[in-house]
């Protein structure tokens, strides 16, 4: 420790350091210097905090901010001294040493050190180095595409003693108050903007933010120097989301930052994007921006020719999400331009060898995530997608290459997107599959980094099973073996009851598809008897309610009952009359409980069109006819909103994670069906169970005498329930088959 603090007291010599800005910075004994407030950082970050040490270090630690903490402090100010008399220290050590004093604001003892000195600390050495200065003005002028590189780059960030300034502003929680110079004020108005959040929680400044923002923000969008109006621009970003006590006020520096979309100088322009999607997200009528929606499009896609920036695609991606089904005119050039910005920030990462440039990699990020935000809000609109595909598949098929290895959750979402909401799924879509096979095998494996998935994880899986076996009905026999083996390996050390209700209905879709085949090799794995065990112990299991444990969605029921009515058409050397009887009881309460959880979904539904009614008939009749019928669409709205309230309130109440409690939640009000389409839709599980049963009495009359013989009174009378309600259920499919579509 002696050591290090003898070579940071140490003075650099003036004779001998080079000229040139780049030479000095990396000249021996700036680099010393700089390395050594490396390692003093880091042993103050390790031992500083005496609330994180263990035992064997705590020893150590107290003597360290006992004895050392407070010396480094004080080398550190007199080194930060240096600029106060311009003197030359490079940017790196400047932000090392800043990050040792914003760490130090909040220890009390070496807070005590610096306290004397913070007006000097904050007013001659911090704040200047916020301003505007001479590089930057150098830059703007000969390069402004670099300056826009620099002023959003992560990267830049983590050397940039302007930043590192700004973040012990942010600690300590006061901002300079000088205004009238231009480069005073950019920086100014930086530590006001970079102070928002707090400024926009503490009184009194609180209630002082839109006057002040009136006063000496807003009246730099017309400032004759470009990096004020820039400035001004990101400033009002920052607090578009206060409560404007004059609208006009909000209205007013939303055109404005428009307006900067336009702007000769690019960093304004840049700068404005980043304001207005604060602007968007705040804004409470989008009537202000609807009429001026294509021009701002059109600057958009202009600036996007000019620079890749990720903000210019996040901004973008906001106004897309805002819109919704509005942005549909625009589409298809949306999806054209940001293809074609990916296209070029691509090349652009790729001709960056060393890496030390990662904007192009990550605008293109920004470009593929603001496509699937298109996707997603054309959702309804499925002819669109057919025009969008020729325009992105390129990209989808590059990109699920070893070349795409860092987007690959981004192509698969928009592979999902273009599959699920396209009215059909071309073979030019169908030819990503080999890829995304190839690539799973050779590369994408790699995303898995636990190869212990929890239950949460594997969910989809069964659920993709399911769809095979249903979808592929006859063409996949040898298949079964394979997924009813991974299927019983998983059971077997799965826990959460709702993975396991899938888990087991992957079972009974695979007697669906092929009872025979599937009992069979349920036989030849040595596992048939625990299955079905399992199977009728989980159909048992209520909560204190009488609410089922497991298969609590309709749809769960219906597959269930599918799989097990399968097994009834058996002939007798494939299923006992033991094991039978045991079905067709089980099968019987699956079917009745299914019967009433769908009554219980239709008489809800009612009610709900019932209270909307009564909510139409109340409405204020004194209104004239156009308002009325505002107020019927705005009602609308709303019913429609808690009933998406409701279901989303319902489907976390339905989460299986919470299965472990026996609380009486009404997980069974949620049902999923209307969402999903699968060909067992078409299939009525009370009109397939009396079929099978009908079609067994015809083949075999004697057995299924013998069999019925054994069954209780009260099976009988459900079994007569069962019949009457299939031959409702064929008499109401048969009506509705006849009506015209």
């Amino acid at each position: 420790m002696v050591l290090l603090l003898s070579i940071l007291e140490r003075p650099v010599p003036i004779e001998g350091q080079p000229a040139d800005p780049e030479q000095r910075k990396a000249w021996g004994w700036w680099k010393v210097k700089k390395w050594t407030i490396h390692i003093l950082n880091r042993l103050y970050t390790r031992f500083g905090d005496m609330r994180l040490q263990n035992p064997e270090s705590k020893a150590f630690a107290q003597m360290f901010t006992k004895t050392y903490a407070g010396k480094i402090m004080e080398c550190h100010l007199n080194l930060l001294n240096t600029i106060r008399t311009g003197g030359y220290l490079p940017d790196r050590v400047i932000n090392l040493i800043m990050q040792y004093l914003s760490n130090s604001v909040s220890k009390n003892s070496l807070y005590q050190l610096l306290k004397p000195r913070l007006d000097v600390l904050l007013f001659e050495i911090i704040f200047p180095l916020m301003c505007f200065n001479d590089n930057d003005q150098k830059l703007w002028d000969e390069d402004p595409h670099e300056y826009v590189r620099k002023g959003y780059d992560f990267f830049e960030d983590l050397y940039s003693p302007r930043t590192a300034a700004v973040d012990f502003v942010n600690e300590y929680g006061e901002a300079p108050l000088q205004h009238k110079p231009y480069r005073q004020k950019d920086g100014a108005l930086l530590a006001i903007g970079m102070l928002s959040e707090r400024l926009k929680k503490i009184e009194p400044y609180k209630s002082e933010l839109e006057r002040m923002l009136v006063q000496h923000a807003f009246p730099e969008f017309r400032s004759p120097v470009g990096h004020l109006r820039a400035k001004a621009a990101w400033v009002a970003g920052q607090y578009a989301d206060i409560e404007f006590c004059d609208w006009n006020n909000f209205r007013a520096a939303l055109h404005s930052v428009v307006a900067g979309l336009r702007d000769p100088e690019l960093p304004v322009r840049v700068d404005s994007v980043f304001g207005l999607r604060s602007f968007v997200e705040a804004c409470k009528d989008l009537g202000e921006i609807r009429p001026i929606l294509p021009q701002l499009l059109d600057d958009f896609f202009k600036l996007m020719n000019e620079i890749e920036n990720e903000d210019l695609v996040f901004t973008l991606e906001t106004i897309v999400d805002k819109f919704g089904e509005e942005m549909a005119p625009y589409a298809l050039g949306l999806c054209q331009n940001l293809a074609s910005a990916f296209w070029r920030c691509m090349s652009t990462a790729e001709a960056d060898e060393d890496g030390d440039d990662p904007s192009g990699a990550l605008a293109a990020v920004g470009c593929l995530r603001a496509i699937s935000t298109i996707l997603e809000s054309m959702s309804k609109l499925s002819h669109l997608f057919v025009n969008i595909e020729p325009i992105i598949f390129p990209i989808l098929q590059r990109m699920l290459t070893t070349d795409g290895q860092e987007v690959l959750e981004e192509v698969l979402e928009i592979v999902s997107y273009m599959t699920f909401f396209s009215p059909t799924i071309s073979l030019q879509m169908w030819s990503l599959w080999p890829l995304m096979v190839q690539a799973l095998a050779d590369w994408a494996i790699d995303y898995f980094s636990n190869q212990n998935l929890e239950d949460t994880d594997i969910e989809p899986a069964p659920k993709l099973i399911e769809v095979v076996f249903q979808s592929c009905k006859g063409q996949m026999d040898h298949w079964v073996e394979p997924y009813l083996r991974i299927t019983v390996e998983r059971l077997r050390r799965t826990e959460k009851s709702f993975l396991k209700s899938l888990l087991i209905q992957v079972v009974a879709n695979a007697l669906y598809y092929n009872a025979i085949l599937a009992l069979n090799i349920l036989h030849r794995l040595g596992v048939s008897s625990e299955i079905f065990e399992l199977w009728f112990q989980m159909l048992q299991q209520v909560k204190k309610s009488g609410m089922r444990v497991n298969f609590r969605r309709e749809y769960d029921k219906k597959i269930c009952c599918l799989g097990l009515t399968s097994l009834l058409s058996l002939p007798a050397d494939q299923l006992p009359s033991e094991a039978w009887g045991r079905i067709f009881r089980a099968t019987l309460e699956l079917l009745v409980a299914y019967k009433d959880q769908v009554a219980e979904s239709a008489k809800e539904i009612e009610d709900e069109d019932d209270d909307n009614d009564i909510d139409d008939f109340l409405s204020d009749d004194e209104d004239d006819f156009e308002d009325e019928m505002e107020d019927e669409e705005e009602d609308k709205d709303e019913a429609d909103n808690a009933k998406l309230k409701k279901l989303a309130a319902q489907a976390k109440t339905f989460r299986p994670d919470d299965d472990e409690g026996d609380d009486d939640s009404d997980d069974d009000s949620f049902s999923d069906d209307e969402v999903l389409q699968s060909p067992t839709n078409e299939v009525d599980p009370f009109v397939f169970f009396v079929d099978t049963i009908k079609g067994l009495q015809a083949s075999d009359a004697l057995r299924f005498q013998n069999l019925t013989l054994t069954l209780e009174f009260q099976y009988r009378a459900l079994a007569d329930g069962v019949a009457q309600h299939a031959e409702q259920r064929r008499a109401q499919i048969a009506a509705a088959a006849a009506i015209p579509s």
